[in-house]
């Protein structure tokens, strides 16, 4: 029995992560897929043409498959194994397909056009308005009215931005879990907490190193090392590893964020938006661009008195401890936690 198809008997209706396995998850989206088409067919044979019977069937078409998908992608983000990363392609490959084969359906999109074209007829509250509407632009957002030609090509640019986006965050993970740095020395865990010293020790013997400390770049390792440990070259190799991670090397990201900026600026154009930017303002508060960046350049000019005085402050106060007015990023969690602690005092 696959438990990403069965109802939970939990109480609020929680998941049992126990009884999943990585076996589970292709056969529950093919088959969630195929629920949600069979649904979608259902809204295309619809004689009724209401909030009620298109839109909120519409909306509610994939419920499974929604569920699959956010366990899917929680376990890839913060659980991801070797065997669930070996899926995530085809995982996604069939979602993408799935996702461009609803948003470019001619049929189900005119069920949807027909009761926005009539939403002032329909007595409708706030709410379903809203909903309405949302779900009338995304539809045209992600290429409802295209010709059919570029819906075909539309359908290859999100699937290339599927894959290219899902190599980019396995590019990311791989480097965060490959680099460890090792520190043989006992002194050079000065100022660290107990509890990450011990942490570190568990981390190195999983590892096969009994005699060492191991420290990585996720956070719980990465962050205490950062704030409390005195050994400054240390800090420094740490932080720059994590600064530099995925930018060179067997997973180098360089090539992939070039690839996806343009395949974004392709989407955007595609669908009658300048540039990327464009397209997602659109429907935000900002609404374009410029005024994006008017806010940045006002945020700028109201908070950089105050960013620039506390810098000064935290760099004086390392060099009341040090003698050396030299600081560097890798130097801003240690002399932070310092200046917190001296002004508890």
């Amino acid at each position: 029995m696959n438990p990403l198809l069965t109802e939970s008997s939990s109480v609020f209706e929680s998941f049992n992560f126990n009884e999943l396995k990585v076996e589970h998850f292709i056969p529950a989206l093919e088959e969630a897929i195929k629920i949600a088409k069979e649904n979608l067919d259902s809204i295309k044979k619809e004689r009724v043409i209401d909030f009620d019977h298109i839109i909120l069937k519409e909306e509610t078409s994939a419920d499974k498959l929604d569920l699959i998908c956010e366990i899917f992608y929680a376990l890839h983000s913060a659980h991801c194994t070797d065997e669930l990363s070996a899926i995530a392609p085809e995982f996604n490959q069939k979602l993408t397909e799935y996702g461009s084969d609803v948003s470019l359906d001619a049929d189900l999109f005119a069920k949807i056009k027909e009761v926005y074209d009539k939403r002032s007829e329909l007595t409708l509250t706030q709410e379903q308005m809203t909903v309405l509407e949302n779900s009338y632009l995304g539809y045209v957002r992600n290429g409802a009215l295209l010709s059919d030609d570029k819906k075909e090509e539309l359908r290859k640019v999100d699937q290339e931005l599927s894959q290219q986006g899902l190599k980019f965050s396995e590019n990311l993970r791989k480097a965060t879990n490959a680099y460890v740095m090792f520190v043989d020395n006992e002194a050079d865990l000065a100022g660290l907490p107990a509890g990450a010293i011990e942490a570190a020790k568990e981390e190195a013997k999983k590892r096969g190193e009994e005699t060492k400390w191991a420290f990585t770049l996720e956070y719980p390792s990465y962050l205490p090392f950062m704030q409390y440990a005195d050994n400054r070259e240390l800090r420094k190799t740490l932080w720059k590893a994590s600064a530099t991670k995925a930018t060179s090397g067997e997973f180098d990201n360089r090539e992939i964020v070039l690839k996806l900026l343009e395949l974004r600026k392709k989407r955007a154009q595609l669908l009658g938006y300048s540039d990327h930017p464009s397209f997602v303002l659109e429907r935000r508060m900002a609404k374009t661009p410029q005024a994006v960046m008017d806010f940045i350049e006002e945020m700028i000019k109201k908070a950089s008195p105050k960013a620039q005085a506390d810098a000064i402050e935290l760099k004086e106060f390392k060099k009341k401890l040090t003698g050396d007015d030299s600081f560097e990023p890798y130097d801003n969690f240690y002399y932070r936690e310092k200046l917190k602690k001296e002004m508890e005092e």
